[in-house]
């Protein structure tokens, strides 16, 4: 196993083929996500019988074949979790072993604690399967998905700030519940209110202190604002980096200034609704 941050010089050790970038330069910085790789080089091989090509001819634009192009039987969730392993680049990878094992083998959820409350009789299950899993970036759109639906606003694709002022707290509450319980109470819409309201911010648009709070949680970058797909879907993120997916869905309410409009829409919604 490797060392947390240890500079090492290395030696061509070990088979290319399950071995990451870092691990191939004559000197790098390994941490738990070079195991990562190896380990799921290693399922790969397991669970295809190929050698999937060397990280080194991969950053050539050689693209990593699916395994489950070589073996049907393998589920999406291993597929993905295999793939996700073997990022070329270290901080896309999981962080830890435990973090990538968990995308291999989630934990069960216990459905007596996930409270998937709606009152508009919405399916929060692929959200709370979604976020239990750790795909962040398709929880995210799986957010966005059941939020247009619960405010009946799927042909418009966005929500106006009366469907955010009548947004069911019941349902309010589940979609943050669920962000918050599974990312360890990092994210989640009542995390993104407890931090707003630190800097000062209320229910009166205030430019300056917006910019604060979009600069804290990493949606403004010296002084630009990101474009979503560059914007962090994993637990390195900065606390309250997500949900993410509402700069688009919720006409510009969480990314891209909660809007003039509406910057306290969606966190006097919050507020109101207690959560």
């Amino acid at each position: 196993m490797t060392t947390p941050g240890k500079l090492r010089t290395n030696s061509n050790s070990g088979t290319e083929c399950y071995a990451p970038l870092e691990l191939l330069e004559k000197r790098a910085e390994l941490g738990s996500y070079t195991d990562v790789y190896s380990l799921a080089a290693t399922l790969y091989v397991m669970l295809t019988g190929e050698m999937p090509f060397p990280s080194q001819f991969r950053k050539q634009n050689i693209p990593l074949t699916p395994p489950k192009q070589h073996n049907e039987q393998i589920s999406d969730r291993v597929n993905a979790a295999i793939i996700k392993g073997m990022e070329l680049e270290p901080q896309n990878r999981p962080q830890s072993v435990q973090e990538w094992l968990d995308l291999v083998m989630p934990k069960p959820v216990a459905a007596e604690t996930t409270r998937v409350i709606s009152a508009v009789g919405m399916d929060y299950i692929n959200l709370r399967d979604l976020l239990a899993a750790g795909k962040w970036k398709e929880a995210d759109e799986e957010t966005a998905r059941v939020m247009l639906k619960v405010a009946g606003r799927e042909e418009e694709r966005w929500l106006n700030t009366e469907s955010i002022d009548n947004f069911p707290c019941e349902d309010l509450r589940t979609i943050d519940q669920l962000w918050v319980k599974y990312s360890d109470g990092r994210f989640g819409f009542s995390v993104q209110k407890r931090i707003y309201q630190s800097l000062g911010g209320t229910w009166k648009c205030n430019g300056e202190i917006w910019e604060a709070f979009n600069d804290l949680v990493g949606w403004r970058v010296n002084r630009k604002w990101l474009d979503y797909d560059d914007l962090k879907f994993n637990t390195k993120a900065p606390e309250a980096h997500l949900p993410g997916c509402c700069g688009g869905v919720l006409g510009g309410i969480v990314r891209w200034g909660y809007g003039v409009l509406g910057c306290w829409v969606l966190f006097s919604r919050v507020e109101t609704c207690k959560v």
